[in-house]
């Protein structure tokens, strides 16, 4: 019988847990997670020696800084309207807040 997806999901990360887990040597294409923001080195997924060929992925550093930046933003404005409701103020409507209001249950 074949998995659903979050089943077969779990599964895949439960397996790469337990093999990062027992690993004890390094290796040259380690990178470590401060190297990831710049994108200093890409990872080999996949090497076939015989026929010379790779699996070779390298990121995105534009796409991921404007990401960042699109977060940030987002926190910010969130952020600052949560504070100045906290102090009486209503900068940005409630209607506009309509669709996460849903989340929340109730809605001021």
């Amino acid at each position: 019988m074949p998995m659903n997806f979050f089943k077969k999901f779990f599964e895949l990360q439960v397996l790469m847990l337990q093999h990062n887990a027992g690993l004890t040597a390094s290796h040259p294409y380690a990178s470590f997670p401060i190297n990831w923001p710049f994108d200093l080195s890409g990872i080999s997924f996949w090497t076939e020696n015989d026929l010379k060929m790779q699996v070779y992925a390298i990121g995105n550093i534009v796409g991921f800084w404007i990401c960042v930046l699109g977060l940030s933003v987002f926190v910010g404005i969130v952020g600052a309207d949560q504070l100045a409701r906290r102090r009486g103020v209503e900068p940005i409507e409630d209607r506009t807040w309509l669709p996460s209001c849903a989340l929340r249950k109730s809605c001021r």
